[in-house]
């Protein structure tokens, strides 16, 4: 998850929220 952190955070989430929708937590605050 630490292509989560970069800048493409939001990009990243969007577009895999389907599959880190699981994650919600970790995803959350790579989104803050």
């Amino acid at each position: 998850l630490l292509f989560l952190e970069g800048e493409p955070c939001e990009v990243s989430y969007e577009t895999r929220q389907g599959k880190y929708q699981d994650q919600s937590e970790v995803v959350t605050l790579a989104r803050v």
